[in-house]
């Protein structure tokens, strides 16, 4: 039995960032998991993890399922204001650029990918010595009912 949709879009989504090459962060940091990182990160790394999906009528037949998949960067910054900041911003670049109004290569349920703009760093997570970005990935699928 294949994957479902939603997992074949999480494996997707960690393939093609992998595929990136993202400066200071090694593949094997970048992780799909259930829940958003935990705090004991001791790297940089980027978290993957699912979110809920959005549904709209497509046709009389078919409806569009939005799959969310959160994107999660992070970095220690020891509360330092101005250290690694080009860094997290350009992670958050290329992975934006990578995924917007486009295909996922992969899945070929969906038809296009939306970035969904989050917090560029997380106040509550600064505060306790983490730099933490995040991009919500919608992949449109279109699937018939039944």
């Amino acid at each position: 039995m294949p994957d479902a949709v939603f997992k074949q879009c999480l494996d997707a989504t960690k393939t093609q960032i992998e595929g990136l090459t993202l400066s200071g962060v090694a593949n094997a940091d970048i992780v799909v998991q259930k829940l958003p990182w935990d705090r004991n990160v001791t790297k940089p790394g980027i978290f993957i993890y699912p979110v809920p999906e959005t549904l709209a009528q497509a046709t009389n037949a078919s409806d569009d399922v939005g799959y969310g998949v959160m994107v999660v960067m992070v970095q220690a910054s020891n509360q330092n204001l101005t250290s690694n900041v080009n860094r997290l911003l350009t992670w958050r670049q290329q992975i934006s650029r990578h995924f917007r109004f486009q295909r996922l290569t992969g899945v070929s349920e969906v038809f296009q990918c939306l970035v969904i703009p989050q917090p560029v760093f997380s106040p509550g997570d600064f505060l306790n010595q983490f730099d933490v970005s995040a991009l919500l990935i919608r992949c449109m699928s279109r699937e018939s009912r039944g």
